[in-house]
């Protein structure tokens, strides 16, 4: 399994969780932090609160380990602020997105894409010789280079073979499957930029079930059983990317939502929704161009 499709299961058994308890599990607060300015899962030595798909991926690991620390650091931040990792201890794999600048061949222009890099973290809980607070450091080890917004909008612009984007003074949006576009409300009637990319997202992943990207033969016969999972990979790989981006907690749980309500209309299956969490890597996978 490469490490995109182990950050992206991470998010599917999220969602397995959330149809479970009916809870979103990743935001669970805990008291212990290892710092006084922060209560959310950062780094012990920046200070800095990690984003993107990284808090979701932190809380379940901390969640099944029962620790009660959402401070991490790298080995080598650890190392310098005089603390060692315990032998035999597993880190935690994190991703950053990073600027990557390419030249077109054709035109020779210089064009800035998205990509994806990896870091391994450890909790403060694994750790000894720690100060009580580890005070802050500039040290940009692994932060990231893109704002959410930007992130989102390079990944649209970089998506292969994709379709017309078009925007109107309308009340709804969608993705026709025989013209091949994607028909969007106008921007600002949207309540917000995460809320925007996270509909344009849904409407791009149906995008991809087009026959000539990844052909997952497309049913637009409302309320059918196949019309509920296209549902759930469309919104699943919008959650993927939104997640990835850092776009806000409020367009995750309306995306869980959705989910557990088309997983409720097919029975609540879990192994529908791992199904159709494997179509939406390979969704999110083609958008994002990973």
């Amino acid at each position: 399994m490469s490490k995109t499709a182990e950050i992206r299961q991470n998010i599917a058994d999220a969602f397995i969780a959330a149809l479970d308890a009916g809870t979103i599990p990743w935001r669970k607060p805990w008291a212990v932090t290892g710092r006084r300015d922060w209560q959310g899962h950062h780094n012990l030595t920046t200070g800095r609160p990690y984003s993107g798909v990284n808090p979701m991926i932190l809380g379940l690991r901390a969640m099944g380990e029962g620790w009660s620390s959402m401070g991490w650091a790298t080995f080598r931040q650890i190392k310098a602020a005089g603390g060692t990792v315990r032998k035999g201890e597993r880190g935690t794999q994190i991703v950053f997105w990073k600027k990557l600048k390419t030249e077109e061949k054709e035109s020779g222009e210089e064009k800035v894409i998205p990509m994806l890099r990896y870091f391994i973290v450890f909790n403060r809980d694994q750790c000894d010789g720690l100060p009580d607070v580890v005070e802050p450091v500039e040290n940009d080890e692994g932060e990231p280079e893109f704002m959410p917004d930007e992130l989102a909008g390079l990944i649209v612009e970089s998506m292969p073979r994709r379709p017309d984007i078009q925007h109107r003074a309308q009340d709804k949006a969608y993705y026709h499957p025989r013209l091949d576009y994607v028909s969007m409300p106008n921007r600002e009637l949207f309540s917000s930029v995460p809320a925007y990319y996270s509909t344009l997202f849904h409407e791009l992943a149906h995008s991809t079930g087009h026959e000539k990207r990844l052909d997952r033969k497309l049913d637009t016969n409302f309320g059918s059983d196949e019309y509920g999972r296209e549902e759930l990979v469309a919104e699943i790989t919008a959650a993927f990317l939104c997640t990835e981006c850092g776009i806000g907690e409020d367009v995750i749980d309306n995306q869980t939502a959705y989910v557990q309500h088309w997983a409720r209309a097919i029975k609540a299956d879990p192994d529908m929704v791992l199904w159709a969490a494997g179509k939406a890597a390979k969704a999110a996978d083609y958008i994002a161009a990973v």
